[in-house]
């Protein structure tokens, strides 16, 4: 909303419905619970609070200035039972989705490449894996508030944005907690990708990043493997497969 007029009018229809209005809060990103088929809200508060809101639908009104800004806060989160834990997820309970177990290992996977052959992945040939896999706690709801809302628990970064903690917590929450919010962030070292304009790159476009040029992993100009090639290209080219199907999870391509 743009205009003062265009704000006042909105706001004195919100009010003749009788329409109960969250104030001094952004809408900062969406988390989906894919078990319960249920979608949240992620609202901020000025003094940097968050919680979740559930909600029948989110429409997005994308303009060229949300998707072409360099650094994208506006992003996914997956609700995740409170039991999965790295010890959990390292050793494919059923308490962590399947998604997050694949792509915790395929993250292990790309490390082990890097170790074995002494060289560090060409970052543009990944999309999610290169990526830090974080987690908030969303805790027991107040029933004493009008609202059914679940307040956000995230490491404290004074000054900063809410970001959450990396990786997945390394015990059970216990009863003050309902469940995990899990997403994914770039680190501090790198630009960040803009997610809310981005869509998944194909299986062969990762494959050229990967052989464009020596990096010490696959020689430059390697085609790309089929069943007859050798293990190690073919363990290559199903982390790339991982990491867009990882890719797949986060990404609101909306150019």
């Amino acid at each position: 909303i743009r205009t003062k007029c265009l704000e006042n009018a909105l706001w004195n229809k919100v009010k003749a419905n009788n329409i109960q209005v969250m104030s001094l809060t952004e809408f900062v990103g969406m988390a989906i619970d894919e078990k319960e088929m249920k979608h949240y809200a992620v609202l901020r508060t000025f003094k940097k609070e968050e919680f979740i809101l559930e909600v029948d639908g989110i429409l997005l009104a994308v303009g060229s200035s949300v998707i072409n800004q360099d650094k994208q806060e506006f992003r996914k989160w997956y609700v995740v039972n409170k039991a999965c834990t790295a010890d959990k997820l390292i050793a494919e309970s059923k308490d962590c989705p399947e998604w997050l177990i694949k792509a915790g290992a395929n993250q292990n996977a790309v490390k082990a490449k890097e170790q074995k052959k002494g060289k560090q992945w060409p970052q543009k040939s990944l999309e999610a894996s290169d990526m830090k896999i974080m987690h908030k706690k969303a805790k027991t709801p107040n029933a004493t508030t009008g609202w059914k809302h679940q307040a956000l628990v995230y490491e404290d970064r004074t000054g900063g944005v809410p970001k959450g903690w990396e990786g997945l917590p390394s015990s059970d929450l216990g009863e003050e907690y309902t469940s995990l919010l899990v997403g994914i962030r770039d680190g501090e070292n790198q630009a960040c990708k803009n997610w809310m304009r981005k869509g998944a790159h194909t299986l062969e476009h990762k494959w050229k990043e990967l052989t464009n040029r020596e990096h010490g992993l696959v020689e430059p100009g390697t085609p790309l493997p089929d069943d007859s090639a050798s293990n190690e290209l073919k363990s290559i080219r199903r982390i790339l497969e991982r990491d867009s199907e990882f890719t797949k999870k986060f990404v609101w391509n909306l150019e």
